[in-house]
């Protein structure tokens, strides 16, 4: 391949809005859809280069108490509609939250624990925005400033890890990486994905040329027009779909990058659409990407799916005060012809009323920790990391979680947080709501907060829960690790009790929680979870578990949609 990076971004054509199709101005289809914009604009091509075999890359040298900590921003911009407004409706109760400690004794599933280990530790940047994914064989881990390491199924450490994710880069400005990591396993093809930013914006994506995350990888570097602040990205048959912080005057973005191309390490392209209109009251705007798992595809030509939460009393002017909504969006992205690439909004899915409310609309600092007087950001205006899509033949599924305050207040400074996570389905026609619920623990206790939840399901359809927890009652809860799930005959709307992964240390120094964490499902049994997430160990600096179990009656039934009557719950305490 050619080596000349400057080829990466020199060729960029515009092809923005060719056909600008405003919500005011586009006509609806029968079922509800409606396209929002045809025409994208087009970066690239862009020329790959083969990296070195990770495994010979440097080791990163530890992080030593006197060594710089680099802070990692999160974007505020200001407010689309110019100015928060001053009073706001007060939604309905979180009847969410009540429902999951109703009929306890039908929540039939029992963990079958299994590795429960250190990950990565302080690594001199905060927060550590803490992904990893499972393959075949390893499981990779990232944290802040994009430390790579790697592990095996037995959750040994592969020797010389971990390493800077910019000591593959062979060309600047990728050489000098400033954080934001992502791993995806790509299932479809039995590759890895993994990407960081740079201080200059630049996307500096790495796509392994085999299935061992060890090897080599193609290299891409593409520049957006502004800063791609948090960025996120969904496997799709044709397309890695990212979506990004850019701020919400002109609308939100959504990208496209040609992904068979860069499975073979072919020139590729990234497209750009800045269309779906932003969300008054909120200075964070950003959409999430559906991201595949499971051994079955997308019905053939399925555009990919972008999702966000919307609380219409933030966001609207004629609140609904028992409801609000989930927003869909397709991308459907023709890379031969830009101009006929299209954003389309589906109908949108009514759900239970939430509340984002947590001190105003616009903080960072929301979620109280004992002993301290320093609040955590839950990321309160995205669906966290992943929004799962699965293909069970008889229907398609959507999964993911979000962050809410079980108070219902829209004033004062009363935060409850809980992790309100939903299930949509879709059989032959559109989406639609199957399950939803808000878990605020086993009390859903006044005092407990349960945040940076993340989700994934196994392939009969059970789900998995893991989040971060506090509590400031008398029975204090620092900054500590947990999991939860249900089996598909659970009763609706519950989740199974608190499961400890690993209890912190101490309070949180930074109000920076990390921008998100991971919940995956292991490709080589479709069964075992790994998550990880961030805590505070004692030495007040943060660091990172990672852990593994699964549902002891995944694999017991043939056609992965019944279960038994067992009813015990087990746990491994670290």
């Amino acid at each position: 391949m050619a080596t000349n990076r400057h080829q990466n971004t020199a060729r960029v054509t515009i092809l923005a809005m060719l056909f600008l199709l405003t919500i005011a101005a586009g006509a609806a289809a029968e079922d509800g859809r409606k396209v929002l914009a045809k025409g994208a604009e087009s970066y690239g091509p862009v020329t790959a280069i083969e990296t070195i075999p990770m495994r010979e890359a440097a080791a990163a040298r530890a992080w030593q108490p006197g060594d710089p900590i680099k802070e990692i921003p999160r974007r505020f911009y200001p407010a689309p509609s110019g100015a928060e407004r001053m009073t706001w409706a007060e939604g309905a109760p979180d009847t969410l939250g009540e429902r999951q400690l109703m009929d306890t004794a039908h929540r039939a599933p029992t963990i079958d624990a299994d590795l429960n280990f250190d990950g990565q530790g302080f690594s001199g940047s905060t927060p550590p925005d803490t992904v990893g994914d499972v393959g075949m064989n390893y499981y990779v881990q990232a944290v802040n400033s994009s430390r790579i390491a790697i592990y095996d199924k037995d959750g040994n450490l592969e020797p010389g890890y971990p390493i800077l994710l910019e000591s593959l880069a062979p060309a600047a400005p990728c050489t000098n990486g400033s954080g934001d990591p992502i791993v995806l396993y790509d299932w479809l093809a039995d590759r890895w994905f993994l990407q960081e930013f740079t201080g200059g914006g630049v996307l500096c994506i790495y796509v392994s040329t085999t299935s061992d995350p060890t090897g080599t990888y193609w290299f891409y570097s593409f520049s957006p027009p502004s800063f791609p602040d948090y960025p996120h990205y969904g496997v799709w048959p044709d397309a890695y779909y990212g979506a990004t912080n850019e701020g919400g005057g002109g609308g939100e973005k959504t990208y496209a990058f040609e992904r068979l191309e860069m499975l073979d390490g072919d020139p590729a392209t990234m497209q750009r659409l800045t269309v779906v209109p932003a969300l008054s009251g909120y200075g964070f705007q950003t959409l999430t990407p559906a991201d595949h798992d499971g051994d079955a595809a997308p019905p053939a030509g399925e555009p990919g799916i972008f999702m966000r939460h919307n609380d219409d009393e933030a966001h609207s002017g004629a609140p609904v005060p028992a409801t609000d909504t989930l927003e869909i969006w397709e991308m459907d992205v023709d890379f031969a012809t830009p101009a006929n690439t299209t954003v389309t909004a589906l109908p949108a899915i009514t759900i239970t009323d939430f509340n984002s409310w947590m001190i105003n609309y616009t903080t960072f600092f929301s979620v109280p920790q004992p002993g301290s007087g320093t609040r955590l950001d839950a990321i309160r205006e995205a669906i966290l990391q992943r929004l799962v899509y699965r293909n069970f033949g008889s229907h398609e599924t959507l999964l993911g979680v979000f962050a809410a305050n079980r108070n219902p207040a829209t004033t004062g400074s009363a935060v409850e947080q809980g992790n309100r996570w939903f299930e949509l389905r879709r059989s032959g026609g559109g989406w639609t709501l199957h399950d939803e619920g808000t878990f605020g623990g086993d009390t859903n206790s006044a005092d407990a907060n349960f945040f940076m939840g993340s989700v994934s399901m196994d392939g009969e359809g059970n789900i998995a829960l893991g989040y971060s927890k506090t509590d400031v009652g008398g029975s204090p809860v620092d900054p500590s690790i947990g999991i939860t799930g249900r089996l598909t005959t659970d009763p609706a709307g519950t989740m199974g009790p608190e499961n400890d992964i690993i209890l912190g240390g101490g309070p949180s120094s930074s109000g920076r929680w990390g921008d998100y964490a991971n919940m995956s499902i292991d490709p080589a049994d479709d069964c075992t979870f790994w998550f990880t997430q961030e805590y505070i160990p004692v030495s007040g600096t943060w660091g990172t578990r990672i852990n593994t179990f699964k549902f002891e009656e995944c694999g017991l039934f043939s056609d992965g949609f019944e279960s038994g009557d067992t009813t015990s719950w087990s746990s491994q305490q670290p």
